[in-house]
């Protein structure tokens, strides 16, 4: 049990409980009897109730959340409970003689900062310019990311990232690798207690999270109450539901006292590609054929991310052949189809042997330099709400992305200046489920050809009016929409 840990480590976990929850209950009639008496003091004898004030310097008590931001009502109770059996605890151990009542940290000038951002890519990208916002407020501090193996590149490829921590099994991770991913936090938790850490943040807000940066001994842990565990937090923003994360990084920064009046927009994710994958991609590039007298260079590139994170955010790959034929019928059109190493035979089957001459297949042949490198050069990207089309915001591409009932797409949708959302709402969404539970998947069959088509014909107009229907869609773009 517990391979990651060494002995010393193992003993720390075993003892400590024990020795707390001893010391609680050693204690806890020690304090009933005092305080007992310190209110018939007070109540009868007419003596002012002793009340301890916090240093200017200790951050405000962190309120338990009035909702939480689970959509199934099992994790709402199952979090207050914790919360409030967690608050019930603290107030007993606070209360301790031996506790520090005072807490001299310096909360304006950190030296040290970790972000975690245990999650996938996308969710990554959005954190870029909250990165560099939180660079620009603490020029001094270090700055260093626990991140997961999705995006662990992306922060390895950013100039303000001191060092990346890479946890190697999370939530998100496939079944099999996240089966001790609890433990692997802990153990990261244990080892980076050596670094002391003055400011930890989580951007996502979740229990284990909040649990991680309490237990490697971050004096100022700045996260959100929304997901459980608030009792272990130094600081917290209101939790508003449905805002777009990009102005959830921002209320995090508000916290911190960044009074920016245009905080929001300066946290727009941006990333410039490396030179040296703008070469490598230009020349790959090359070897797709265009019209003899044609420069390649002015025929419109179009690249397909035919894949997700999920299957319920996969489109049907009957759609993405039509859309192939499709864009087949214009002679100067390329395209580049993206994926993992697994949709590689999926890419090759909605290609089909016609168009293979204009036509590539780059799934699972792509680093992240590289697929960041090929979507600045594109004209258009398309594909379901994961970490491309993110990239595609990023780097400031057109983006057409094809969104599921899963999340709320006002909440999750890239930040950029030319980014349009497709989304057919059904009765059962957002749903946060990673299969479907309905056999047609009606948000993603709904969402038809003409109706992508009619998008890409709105940023390419030299590609030919489609003989298909159009049907009404919803289309939005997050700088157009009012972030809460």
């Amino acid at each position: 049990m517990f391979p990651c840990f060494n002995q010393y480590q193992k003993r720390f976990l075993i003892l400590s409980p024990l020795l707390a929850l001893g010391r609680v209950w050693g204690e806890s009639f020690r304090i009933m009897v005092v305080g007992w008496t310190k209110l018939a003091k007070a109540l009868f004898l007419k003596i002012p109730f002793p009340v301890q004030r916090a240093a200017p310097c200790s951050p405000r008590p962190i309120p338990l959340p009035r909702h939480y931001r689970y959509v199934r009502a099992r994790w709402h109770v199952v979090m207050g409970t914790i919360d409030y059996g967690g608050w019930f605890l603290r107030s007993i151990v606070q209360a301790m003689p031996w506790m520090p009542k005072n807490q001299p940290v310096s909360w304006a000038k950190p030296r040290s900062i970790l972000v975690i951002q245990l999650d996938h890519l996308g969710d990554a990208v959005l954190s870029l310019g909250f990165l560099k916002i939180l660079q620009k407020q603490f020029p001094r501090a270090r700055i260093d990311v626990l991140a997961s193996q999705a995006n662990a590149e992306l922060f390895q490829l950013s100039p303000v990232v001191n060092q990346v921590y890479c946890c190697q099994s999370t939530r998100f991770s496939p079944k099999k690798a996240k089966r001790w991913w609890v433990w692997d936090l802990i153990g990261w938790a244990c080892s980076l207690r050596k670094e002391r850490y003055h400011l930890a943040i989580d951007v996502r807000g979740e229990l284990p999270h909040a649990f991680f940066m309490w237990l490697m001994g971050a004096q100022r842990r700045l996260g959100w109450n929304c997901g459980g565990g608030g009792f272990l937090l130094t600081d917290s923003p209101t939790f508003v539901p449905a805002r777009h994360e990009v102005a959830s990084r921002a209320a995090l920064l508000r916290v911190l006292g960044n009074r920016e009046e245009q905080l929001v927009p300066a946290c727009r994710p941006r990333l410039k590609p490396q030179n040296v994958f703008f070469t490598s991609v230009a020349q790959r590039l090359r070897t797709l054929d265009v019209l003899p007298n044609q420069d390649p260079s002015t025929s419109p590139l179009v690249v397909l991310h035919i894949g997700a994170g999920t299957a319920a955010k996969r489109w049907p790959f009957s759609h993405w052949r039509q859309l192939v034929r499709k864009l087949g019928e214009n002679p100067l059109a390329r395209v580049v189809l993206i994926g993992t190493q697994a949709e590689r035979r999926h890419a090759a089957l909605i290609m089909g042997p016609q168009y293979s001459t204009r036509y590539a297949n780059w799934c699972g042949e792509c680093g992240l330099g590289e697929l960041t490198a090929l979507l600045a050069l594109a004209d258009v990207v398309i594909g379901a709400d994961s970490g491309p089309v993110h990239l595609a915001a990023a780097v400031g591409t057109p983006a057409i992305v094809l969104f599921s009932g899963t999340n709320r797409k006002k909440q999750w949708q890239p930040w950029g200046t030319s980014v349009q959302s497709l989304q057919v709402m059904t009765a059962c969404s957002p749903c946060h489920r990673a299969t479907c539970s309905q056999a047609d998947h009606p948000c993603m069959r709904a969402l038809t050809v003409s109706q992508v088509w009619e998008a890409i014909r709105r940023v390419l107009p030299e590609f030919s009016k489609s003989s298909l229907s159009s049907s009404p869609t919803l289309i939005d773009s997050p700088l157009n929409s009012k972030a809460a």
